[in-house]
């Protein structure tokens, strides 16, 4: 539901250690949240093929939000997907990345992955997602709030004051969610891209009133 940002410099810490100020840490205090009821887990994401698994549903997402009555051939799909995927599997590998899965009744619902700069003290969000089949459900709604709740835990430990993300001006239902935290408009890219970034303080406050 959001889009990769390939400007974005990513640091790339030797040593995962909290006490070292350009090493970044996911929060101790959780290896997974219930919320929405017990059925209903977020936790980081276990293997490659979890990793695959969330990215499926994050195509999937973005082809319901921006195409959704398009018919493709199934071997031009699979490029697509192949292609469009590609930048988003690679930023998961990354030892700064945070990526989390959502679990509803032990399928993927969603889930999301940032990229933690210590340096910068900023986090950019590579993707936010959600199933199509949980899209304008109150348990969607709980799941992006579980979602957001998630980011903001893991940005309060690494000591991160600012949040980045890029999203296309055609995915309509994602910016209509993201403009509700009143983020700034940092530049326009190309293919209509557009990246904005918010406080970590004000993008709390914002979801508290959500």
């Amino acid at each position: 539901m959001l889009t990769n940002n390939p400007d974005f410099s990513i640091n790339k810490p030797q040593n995962l250690n909290l006490k070292k100020p350009n090493s970044f840490n996911r929060n101790p205090m959780r290896d997974s949240v219930s919320f929405s009821g017990a059925m209903t887990v977020i936790r980081p994401v276990k293997n490659k093929e979890e990793i695959k698994e969330l990215l499926n549903v994050f195509f999937k997402a973005i082809k319901h939000n921006l195409e959704p009555d398009k018919k493709t051939p199934a071997w031009l799909e699979k490029i697509d997907k192949y292609l469009s995927l590609l930048p988003f599997y690679s930023t998961t590998k990354l030892p700064n990345n945070i990526t989390e899965v959502v679990k509803h009744k032990n399928k993927v619902a969603g889930g999301y992955s940032i990229c933690v700069n210590t340096e910068k003290q900023s986090a950019h969000i590579g993707f936010i997602t959600l199933a199509p089949e949980y899209m304008k459900t109150k348990s969607g709604i709980a799941i992006l709030k579980g979602i957001a709740e998630s980011i903001c835990q893991n940005a309060e430990v690494n000591n991160i004051k600012e949040l980045t993300w890029t999203t296309n001006a055609k995915n309509k239902q994602i910016n209509r969610i993201l403009n509700r935290f009143s983020p700034e408009k940092v530049r326009s890219l190309p293919l209509g891209e557009t990246e904005y970034k918010i406080s970590l303080e004000s993008f709390k406050q914002k979801l508290n009133n959500l």
